[in-house]
């Protein structure tokens, strides 16, 4: 009777060790959805290469949403939707941080050092004037 005993141990250990081999592929591919799901896109499921949801973001912009003013940051850093430009960029990232986004804190930093200091000037223009411009 010993005999099937020490056979039920050995499967269990061999089960255990393959369950432990096996987090790694879990955790990567779980890892790969959440960070697919952080793309921008708004409630209808509309993607950010659809004119009308640029649109709609601009309007939500300019509203003051600081999501929205975030989201183009995002989205002109990585030129998903818009032509990339660093400077439009960073004027969104910081109209946004001043209307309090932490994250926008961030990617204005981020962006910083993909520009010299006279385009950073220029860009901190750009968001005196859009600020003024929409209060």
């Amino acid at each position: 009777m010993i005999f099937p005993y020490l056979i039920m141990k050995k499967y269990k250990l061999i089960l255990l060790v393959l369950f432990i081999a096996s987090l790694p592929l879990v955790l990567t591919s779980c890892t790969s959805v959440s960070a697919n799901n952080t793309k921008t896109t708004d409630k209808m499921g509309a993607k950010p290469q659809d004119p009308d949801f640029i649109t709609d973001l601009r309007i939500k912009a300019e509203e003051g949403s600081a999501k929205a003013q975030y989201n183009l940051g995002v989205m002109y850093t990585e030129g998903e939707g818009v032509i990339k430009d660093y400077k439009q960029a960073y004027m969104y990232a910081n109209i946004s941080s001043y209307n309090g986004s932490k994250e926008a804190i961030k990617l204005r930093e981020l962006i910083e050092k993909e520009l010299t200091a006279e385009q950073i000037n220029e860009a901190q223009e750009l968001s005196r004037e859009w600020i003024k411009s929409h209060k």
